[in-house]
C-alpha cells in the first residue's frame, strides 16, 4: 500500500453493509417471507447500504485516490444518509413488499435484550457522519437513505435469494 501511495492511504469506515443473505435486511425479509410473527427493535437506529451501492462508492474512490490532481484525506465514513430503527425497517420491508406489517411486533431495545441475554448490548444510535465524504466523492450530494436501500435492496434481487 505504501509503495502505491507514497503520501498514505484512505480510510473507509462502513456502516450497515447489507446483502442478498446475511444482515438485518436479508433476516428482516425471510422472517417477512415466513409469516410467522417476529420482533424487531424501535428505540435503536442504524443506517444501512446495500453492496451494491458500497462497491459503486468504493470504485469512485479508487478512481479519485489515483488522480494525482485531487487531493484526499485519511479518514472517510459511508453510510446511508438517514438511519431507521429495526422496527421501522421491517415495516418498510413490508410495504415494499406487499405483506402485512402485522406480525411485526415493536421492542425496545432493553426488553430484547433481557430475553437475550446471550446478546452484546448494543448502542443506541450507530451512525457515522458521511458528510465529509459526501464533500470529498460524492459532489456534496447525500447518500441514499436507509429506506432508500430498502428499495434498492428489493429491486436488486436480493429479497428473492434471501431464501436460500
Amino acid at each position: 500500500m505504501r509503495d502505491a501511495y507514497p503520501e498514505g492511504s484512505v480510510v473507509i469506515r462502513l456502516h450497515g453493509v447489507q446483502g442478498p443473505i446475511g444482515g438485518l435486511f436479508a433476516a428482516t425479509v425471510r422472517d417477512l417471507q415466513s409469516s410467522n410473527p417476529f420482533t424487531r427493535v424501535n428505540n435503536t437506529k442504524s443506517a444501512h447500504l446495500t453492496d451494491d451501492r458500497v462497491a459503486e462508492e468504493l470504485l469512485k474512490i479508487e478512481a479519485m485516490v489515483n488522480d494525482s490532481t485531487r487531493k484526499v484525506g485519511p479518514i472517510y465514513h459511508l453510510a446511508a444518509s438517514e438511519a431507521m430503527s429495526p422496527y421501522e425497517i421491517a415495516v418498510a420491508f413490508a410495504d415494499e413488499l406487499g405483506i402485512s406489517p402485522n406480525i411485526i411486533t415493536p421492542s425496545t431495545q432493553e426488553v430484547y435484550e433481557a430475553k437475550h441475554p446471550h446478546m452484546v448490548p448494543r448502542p443506541k444510535k450507530v451512525t457515522l457522519d458521511t458528510a465529509l465524504y459526501e464533500k470529498t466523492f460524492n459532489e456534496g450530494k447525500t447518500l441514499p437513505t436507509t429506506r432508500a436501500s430498502i428499495t434498492d435492496f428489493v429491486q436488486l434481487g436480493y429479497a428473492k435469494q434471501t431464501d436460500q
